[in-house]
């Protein structure tokens, strides 16, 4: 019988094997995509939910976990200081294979350089996982594959709380190490 459209419906079979397998994504004992209580898979920065994660079920479950899984994505993108090594290592690989040629990628995150926040604020945010110097995160950019990288050191504290007095050298230390920037931003192009 000649047709334009034709709709099989077959129930659910399993998440699309050819998906997992390009993304080397382990299965479960049910065949579903594995994943930890984050919905994070083995790979990472790569999240899955609903029937692809759970397996065949309510609607009412997909739309509950596609909400989670968006919200542990956005904990996952929230800051660099948020990621664990590994991921925040592909993060940056995956950042400089999408970027368009010339663009420009810019992360901001608390200055451990900063005494107060490396030893206090930082773990204000009980989300943060370790402080990451700029250093680090500069050489994390480059061997990502993205040039030009840049610090620029934001937000210090404002003037009337530096020393005013004092010897210079003592107070100068102390100024830019406990009133300094509070935050720094590293910037990079891709080439």
């Amino acid at each position: 019988m000649p047709a334009e459209l034709v709709l099989l419906a077959m129930g659910f079979t399993g998440p699309e094997k050819t998906l997992a397998e390009q993304f080397e994504l382990d299965l479960d004992t049910r065949g579903n995509i594995a994943r930890d209580a984050s919905y994070a898979t083995n790979v990472p920065a790569v999240f899955v939910a609903g029937d692809a994660g759970r397996g065949q079920s309510l609607i009412v479950w997909a739309i509950a976990e596609g909400r989670s899984a968006a919200s542990a994505v956005d904990r996952f993108l929230t800051g660099v200081e948020h990621l664990p090594v590994p991921y925040l290592v592909s993060m940056l690989k995956e950042t400089s294979r999408t970027l368009r040629r010339g663009g420009i990628a810019i992360f901001e995150t608390p200055n451990p350089e900063n005494l107060l926040v490396g030893s206090h604020a930082f773990y204000l945010d009980p989300t943060h996982l370790k402080p990451l110097p700029p250093a680090t995160l500069k050489f994390f950019m480059e061997a990502a594959g993205l040039r030009d990288v840049e610090v620029a050191y934001l937000h210090p504290a404002p003037a009337d709380e530096w020393l005013a007095t004092g010897d210079p050298a003592v107070r100068d230390f102390v100024n830019s190490r406990f009133f300094g920037p509070r935050d720094y931003a590293v910037s990079a192009h891709k080439p």
